[in-house]
């Protein structure tokens, strides 16, 4: 016990705020891994090279630190911290129960670590896990972290100080949103060596009957072409490494929200439908639906699409984005409209929601600014709610035109008002369909945003993120929700969805 004490009072002056910028990042380093001589202990282990390595090995380096309780590993959450790879060192460190069989517990743990790529492990988890540090971790990033509860990503500089305890929610958003863009890009590098053949043909053209002139200029363009080759890929290098670097400086939100608004393309993102971007920036109407019914998918559907050739304004594009697998796999079935082609895709898609919601709540309770009167959060609480896992609606849509979100509600309102279309369809040819759709939602439901009268809504906030609201009002009635405390397991089954997801 005197020993934890003293190692936990040593890692909580280490990492205070008040404390001097230590030289290197060693100090901050022995006190984790309970290492007296850097030099000759070695509590890491590369599990891919199979080989044991001393904290030199990481000495001055950013560090990502991945700590999860016990061996919960979440994918996603591995993915989005590999997001750093290339400018710093990566470490799992799981939090674990020490009445485990020490031999069975690091058996376990190598055979896990196996499994990650570029990714240093602990040796011996209890050998080489200072007895304070669960203790420290569980008082320095509570509510962030709880055991049984998600992972959460640590940054550190090359001297060790924690540069943020980032929110595992927006890593993820942006280690996605990043892959989804596929990096920045240098364009057209392929059509340098046509064009500088062509020039050198052309310079060269007085003296072809002389030489063979084509050949020498063939030899001379594929020398060029490695070294363009080699040198477009130290820029493409250059280009990620300082991406990376200012990502691991700049993780805070508030340039994210800059002049941000309620709008199609905050919605999706970058996302993984294809078609979608294409319409936005086209101006068409768009459909995004959701919900649990495939009956009411397909009843909307007909109610719909077949109006399309009655819209003088353009095309109506329609596109099921909600969370039920089942459903998503019966509409690609029968082709009724567009819908992710994986459950990654569709899990990606609502990651990114309910990162972008915690991260608008955090910059407005930064920026002491009202979340009640905030567009983006209205919405993507509606959204949110509308596809909760344990009370998911039967149906529901969201209507856009180009990047304007026209309006959105429950799919038996959005239906009875495609159910009346005749009395309405004179207006929608002069004010466009949009307008027309609105205003008769309006004539139809007005004043019945706030009632008491309405079906279960449920929103989830995972324990990890680094900003749960105190209270959150219904979006349907307009009073405080209920709240509760659920403790969920589900590791195995979401990997089960995700491999069942693979069919198609």
């Amino acid at each position: 016990m005197k020993r934890e004490d003293d190692s936990y009072n040593a890692l909580w002056c280490a990492f205070s705020d008040e404390n001097p910028i230590h030289p290197t990042n060693l100090d901050a380093l022995k006190l984790i891994f309970n290492v007296k001589d850097v030099d000759n202990e070695k509590p890491l282990f590369d599990y891919m090279t199979d080989q044991t390595e001393g904290l030199r090995s990481l000495e001055n380096k950013k560090l990502v630190l991945f700590i999860t309780s016990e061996f919960d590993i979440d994918s996603s959450m591995l993915y989005a911290s590999g997001y750093f790879r290339t400018t710093s060192a990566r470490l799992w460190i799981p939090i674990v129960d020490l009445r485990w069989d020490t031999e069975t517990m690091n058996n376990h743990y190598r055979v896990l670590l196996t499994q990650i790529v570029k990714t240093h492990g602990v040796k011996n988890l209890e050998k080489f896990i200072a007895p304070g540090f669960a203790r420290f971790v569980k008082k320095k990033f509570f509510p962030i972290f709880q055991i049984g509860g998600g992972p959460i990503i640590v940054l550190l500089d090359h001297y060790g100080r924690i540069v943020h305890c980032m929110a595992a929610h927006m890593m993820v958003k942006k280690s996605t949103d990043f892959a989804l863009k596929g990096g920045p890009a240098i364009r057209n590098r392929d059509s340098i060596i046509p064009l500088f053949k062509d020039a050198l043909k052309e310079t060269t053209s007085s003296v072809g009957h002389l030489i063979n002139i084509d050949e020498k200029i063939s030899d001379f363009a594929n020398k060029m072409d490695s070294q363009l080759d080699e040198w477009f890929h130290g820029i493409q290098s250059e280009i990620q490494n300082s991406i990376q670097s200012i990502a691991f400086k700049a993780v805070m939100e508030e340039d994210h929200w800059k002049e941000k608004t309620w709008c199609t393309m905050l919605m999706i993102g970058k996302t993984t439908i294809p078609p979608a971007e294409e319409w936005v920036n086209a101006n068409e109407l768009i459909f995004f639906i959701g919900g649990n019914d495939i009956n009411w998918v397909k009843i909307f559907a007909s109610q719909v699409l077949p109006k399309i050739h009655f819209i003088p304004q353009g095309t109506i594009n329609m596109v099921y984005v909600g969370s039920n697998n089942k459903v998503r796999s019966l509409i690609r079935r029968d082709m009724i409209c567009e819908t992710f082609a994986s459950i990654v895709e569709q899990s990606t898609f609502w990651i990114n929601l309910q990162g972008l919601f915690l991260s608008r709540i955090k910059f407005l309770d930064d920026a002491y600014l009202d979340e009640k009167s905030d567009e983006i959060v209205k919405g993507l609480k509606l959204l949110l709610a509308y596809e909760a896992k344990e009370i998911g609606v039967v149906g529901w849509a969201l209507l856009c035109k180009g990047n304007k979100i026209v309006i959105y509600d429950l799919g038996d309102k959005m239906l009875a008002v495609m159910n009346e279309y005749a009395t309405w369809k004179e207006s929608a040819i002069v004010k466009g369909f949009d307008q027309a759709f609105k205003d008769h939602h309006t004539e139809m439901f007005a004043g019945s945003t706030c009632t008491s009268q309405h079906h279960p809504c449920a929103l989830e906030c995972p324990s990890n993120s680094d900003k749960v609201p105190e209270n959150i009002k219904c979006p349907q009635c307009c009073h405080n929700m209920q709240k509760f405390v659920t403790f969920r397991c589900y590791h195995d089954n979401l990997c089960k969805e995700v491999s069942d997801g693979k069919e198609d």
